[in-house]
C-alpha cells in the first residue's frame, strides 16, 4: 500500500525518544521475531486487544 500510494504511511505509529514515526506491520513482525519489548497495555487508536469486560 506504501508503495502504491507513494507515501511513508502506516495504520499504526510509534514514538522513540520523542518522535513518532509510520509502525508498519512488516516492523511489528520483525520486532516480535527480534524478541524486542512490545508494549502490551498500548491500545493505541483502535483497542483491537481491549478486553471489553
Amino acid at each position: 500500500m506504501r508503495e502504491l500510494l507513494g507515501k511513508d504511511i502506516a495504520f499504526m505509529k510509534k514514538t522513540t525518544n520523542g518522535v513518532t514515526k509510520p509502525y508498519t506491520l512488516r516492523q511489528l513482525r520483525l520486532d516480535v521475531e527480534a524478541h524486542k519489548e512490545i508494549d502490551l497495555f498500548d491500545i493505541g487508536g483502535c483497542g483491537c486487544f481491549v478486553d471489553s469486560d
